[in-house]
């Protein structure tokens, strides 16, 4: 029969060999098992290495001198996740389809992202480029490892607390904590999930916003980048005039989880239905940027192929910041758009 050390020393000696000269696994799941074994946590690399500019950036101030490797590999386990676009790049790595299901598991948006986890998948550091070459990055890794680690035990006892308390009193005192956590803590958003399904709550436990924490809930969430249906529903309950600039706010979370055509066209008719109600409107420049890109989505043939929409943004964009920097783009824009469909522009 095996011993434990024995069993450990066998699965250490099949897993596949870290690649970039024993440094790197380009493999997450054996990682996680050397980690295990070596009672270490993963940093965890997304990168697209024959493309991505700060990802070449990152690597060659960084990630190819010994500085950094002799004070990271002391305490994690090195993980880089490729996602490259040359053909013969893309041949090399050895499991792309697990790559980008975890690129999915952690809303990867762009490149480099850098998280720092445990074994058990859990995040507790995110960070990406940092200038300042391998010894600051590797100090800002441990400033962002401890705060990290820290805010992941007070998120779970916040979480615990919620889920612990029997009726409302103890539920709105346990949902408050939770608030003012969320308020002031710079933690990675992976690493406040839980409390922001806390903070969900709200919409049921002050659906009247009697106590302010339904209006100041949903705040936050925005604050955060957390939008969702729920949240927005939200904010057009508790801010209807977009007084405080939820609406907007909802907008801005909105465009940055446009990915597709289908999120453009949803993207667009909000933004629409917020411009054609004549809401107070708290930053006009930042409203009009919008507009003007959902204009040209619209007015592309080869994306949304919407001219009316297109030209109606286009106004709303110029009518919102008449002497910005894209004015002249948006005249040009709107004369062209009246032509194709026919109307004045």
């Amino acid at each position: 029969m095996l011993t434990v050390l024995g069993s450990i020393a066998l699965t250490l000696a099949s897993a596949p060999a870290p690649t970039d000269g024993g440094r790197w696994f380009a493999d997450y799941d054996e990682a996680v098992k050397v980690a295990v074994a070596e009672k270490k946590d993963l940093l965890v690399d997304f990168t697209g290495s024959d493309w991505c500019g700060w990802c070449k950036r990152l690597d060659a101030e960084v990630f190819q001198h010994e500085a950094f490797y002799s004070a990271a590999e002391k305490s994690f386990v090195l993980v880089k996740l490729d996602f490259p676009r040359d053909p013969e790049v893309k041949a090399k790595v050895p499991n792309p389809e697990r790559n980008q299901e975890l690129s999915e598991r952690y809303s990867i948006q762009g490149f480099p992202t850098v998280l720092l986890m445990n074994t058990e998948g859990v995040v507790f550091g995110q960070t990406g480029y940092e200038a300042g070459g391998p010894e600051a990055y590797v100090q800002h890794l441990g400033t962002i490892a401890a705060a990290g680690k820290e805010a992941l035990v007070e998120v779970s006892k916040l979480d615990q607390a919620f889920k612990n308390a029997k009726d409302e009193r103890a539920k709105l005192a346990a949902l408050t904590a939770a608030l003012d956590f969320l308020d002031r803590s710079e933690a990675a958003p992976m690493l406040l999930e839980p409390l922001f399904g806390v903070a969900r709550e709200a919409f049921v436990i002050d659906a009247e916003n009697k106590a302010g924490l339904g209006l100041r809930s949903a705040k936050l969430l925005l604050a955060k980048g957390q939008w969702d249906a729920k949240v927005q529903g939200a904010a057009q309950k508790y801010d209807p005039k977009n007084e405080a600039g939820l609406i907007e706010q909802c907008l801005l979370a909105q465009i940055q989880q446009v990915s597709d055509a289908d999120l453009a066209r949803a993207f667009t008719k909000d933004l629409l239905g917020f411009l054609s109600q004549g809401l107070a409107i708290q930053d006009k420049p930042r409203m009009a940027s919008f507009a003007a890109n959902a204009a040209r989505w619209n007015a592309e043939e080869s994306m949304l192929n919407d001219p009316a929409a297109a030209l109606a943004l286009a106004k709303h964009a110029l009518e919102l910041d008449p002497e910005g920097a894209a004015a002249e783009m948006l005249k040009e824009m709107i004369e062209e758009l009246g032509q194709r469909t026919g109307t004045e522009g």
